[in-house]
């Protein structure tokens, strides 16, 4: 597994885990909202949103990656390829 493939791989599950724990967070605001205190500071929802940005980031980045990947790997399959036919052309 290649370096690019690794932080692909690990920007994505990180977007999914924080998607995940937003997710149950939103359910539990929903269930309890007035049972914590956390839930009536004043910043929670600017936490919210920024929470919600690092998911995108990470979700995004993990496509570049994964993007970039496909790229190298289709030169790499087409620069065979074309080795391979003229070694049978030859």
């Amino acid at each position: 597994m290649s370096k690019s493939e690794k932080r692909a791989q690990t920007f994505l599950y990180i977007g999914v885990l924080l998607a995940l724990i937003a997710a149950d967070w939103h359910w539990y605001l929903g269930e309890f909202a007035g049972e914590s205190f956390v839930t009536g500071l004043s910043f929670m929802k600017v936490v919210y949103v920024l929470w919600i940005g690092a998911i995108i980031i990470c979700l995004a980045v993990s496509g570049v990656f994964f993007w970039k990947l496909r790229k190298q790997e289709a030169a790499y399959t087409r620069k065979n390829k074309r080795r391979h036919e003229k070694k049978r052309r030859a």
